[in-house]
């Protein structure tokens, strides 16, 4: 082929997409493979994007966290601003700023330029979320963002080919885990390295000079598509009112929806102010990468994502509010102001497509030194309820809107010197209705048999007083209390106050519940069937199928 230009004819475009598509997959396997911690080896809390050369998206991995490629382009474009003239083959550039990438310290974006006859053609870009990168463990009282970690504007990790020591020296100084992070980056740039060669293969493949007239048309053919399913819905302002949990200190959410032809406004005007400490404060950037997630699952889930499909769609957000804080809020524990607003607000507008609120998910995470000096920094990610939607009851075990997977007891134990004694479903907590939510999870989880040493599990729930909304006549899902050693924790234990838990004895225990999933629909509408099946799978009792569903006739097993 001597020249893919213009407009690309259906076959074609198919084959590149899939080439392009292949080269992130490999970008991801990547890092998955080589990487270090459980973070990202096991919940897999990273994403990889090719961009070109002006950072818009091209394509990016299926598994890669939404919120991250939402980012990329953001904080490379920043890049562009930064080091305009300055960019050279074999430079690498990394940056975390919460303003500009994905909302708090932990995900840093690494990002490598890519040259083709001599051209800076496209960025090969990722984000992960690191195991440890400094500040303060534990989040509930720091005020400032600078208490949270290394904060790194975008900045160049290697130049022409040559590591910047004394960054790595920063780094490697400033976090308690230096193994597992630095492991890590390497792995990002790594990563970086395989998309950027596969990238200039295909491009001398196909005799093309960069792939910017591709993005064009890749994109222009999702802001297409969405547009045509905006214009379907009916114009109006959609408005709901919710709660975001952040920390006990629960806020205000105020969403309004306004279609008009074939664009989208999300408003978050009226939503309460940012908070002074806990660090559940949400930057701009997150809000929208969001909203543009949630939106784009309900509305064109079948269209391939790139910066195409968010054209349409513009969110605001009062400055000084928690979900725009201004700088140096704390931004740390972000994810602890989810709301369900946004999805009370569309069904209005969509209720065959939404779902109930989400039970989100815990994160216990145990952190610490061996007495030989190593140092473990162990996640385990542990989904709460889906919720429940038309004709389809939530799933368990479901982290959203993250798309981190659940790490298994074997990967925990084997990275941290704690153990799981229980790890079950919960009879009875599944958000009720017509279709239920997913259920929640009860983890229990203990020091070590025969380890001496204290263990220290960062913990704190990130539904302790918001449940996830039931909708539509549906019942709200369930909390998570945590019980230490039997005993519900209260307001003053430090799991409350500090987000911690210490195992210094051999018997301390610590049980956490991810919660449920909100029901849809009234609960009195839900097949004989489907409550049957329910009280076989031991996710409802007899009493629940009688008091809650109308059906005391179910026979036992």
């Amino acid at each position: 082929m001597s020249e893919v230009a213009g407009r690309f004819d259906a076959a074609t475009l198919e084959i590149l997409w899939g080439r392009l598509h292949g080269i992130t997959e490999e970008m991801f396997l990547t890092i998955q493979r080589t990487s270090f911690s459980t973070i990202v080896s096991a919940a897999l809390d990273y994403g990889c994007a090719l961009l070109d050369r002006r950072g818009g998206q091209l394509v990016h991995a299926a598994g890669s966290m939404p919120l991250f490629n939402l980012s990329l382009p953001t904080v490379t474009r920043d890049l562009l601003a930064r080091y305009e003239g300055r960019i050279h083959p074999g430079d690498v550039f990394i940056g975390n700023d919460p303003w500009l990438c994905c909302g708090h310290i932990p995900d840093v974006a690494v990002m490598t330029p890519v040259f083709h006859g001599g051209r800076l053609v496209a960025f090969s870009t990722n984000v992960a979320h690191q195991a440890d990168f400094g500040g303060a463990h534990g989040h509930n009282r720091v005020r400032e963002v600078y208490e949270e970690g290394l904060l790194l504007p975008v900045m160049k990790l290697y130049e022409r080919g040559t590591p910047n020591t004394t960054l790595f020296e920063i780094i490697k100084a400033n976090v308690r885990a230096a193994d597992l992070v630095l492991g890590d980056i390497n792995a990002q740039v790594v990563a970086n390295e395989v998309g950027a060669s596969r990238l200039v293969r295909l491009l001398e493949e196909y005799q093309l000079e960069d792939p910017t007239q591709l993005t064009d048309e890749l994109q222009g053919r999702s802001e297409r598509a969405m547009r045509a399913v905006i214009a379907g819905l009916p114009d109006g302002t959609y408005r709901a009112q919710g709660w975001s949990d952040s920390k006990g200190q629960a806020t205000r959410i105020v969403v309004a929806v306004t279609i008009s032809g074939d664009e989208i406004v999300v408003d978050y005007d009226g939503t309460g102010p940012q908070l002074a400490s806990g660090g559940t404060n949400c930057t701009l950037s997150f809000t929208t990468g969001r909203t543009h997630y949630e939106l784009k699952s309900i509305l064109a889930p079948g269209i391939p994502h790139n910066e195409g499909s968010t054209r349409p769609i513009t969110v605001t957000a009062p400055e000084g509010s928690i979900l725009n804080c201004t700088f140096p809020a704390s931004v740390n524990a972000r994810a602890f102001s989810y709301h369900d607003t946004l999805l009370k607000a569309l069904a209005q507008v969509l209720p065959d497509r939404v779902m109930a609120g989400p039970g989100l998910y815990v994160f216990p995470r145990a952190v610490g030194r061996y007495p030989d000096g190593r140092a473990y920094d162990a996640p385990m990610f542990g989904g709460g309820g889906q919720g429940g939607s038309l004709g389809r009851d939530g799933v368990g075990g479901y982290i959203y809107p993250s798309s981190a997977s659940n790490v298994s007891v074997e990967l925990f134990e084997a990275a941290c010197p704690a153990m799981v004694v229980e790890k079950e479903w919960v009879a009875d907590s599944a958000g009720a209705g017509q279709y239920r939510g997913g259920p929640a999870e009860r983890i229990t989880v203990r020091r070590l048999p025969g380890y001496t040493e204290p263990v220290r599990m960062r913990y704190f729930p990130v539904r302790a007083s918001v449940p996830a909304s039931g909708m539509r006549g549906g019942r709200d899902g369930t909390l998570d209390v945590p019980v230490w050693n039997g005993v519900p924790a209260g307001p003053d234990s430090e799991i409350m106050q500090d987000g911690w838990a210490t195992f210094a004895d051999p018997d301390d225990e610590l049980t956490l519940y991810a919660p449920s999933g909100g029901g849809f629909g009234p609960p009195q509408q839900r097949s004989r069937d489907a409550v049957e099946m329910d009280v076989k799978q031991e996710l409802v009792t007899l009493r629940e199928a009688a008091e809650t569903y109308g059906y005391p006739t179910i026979p036992p097993e």
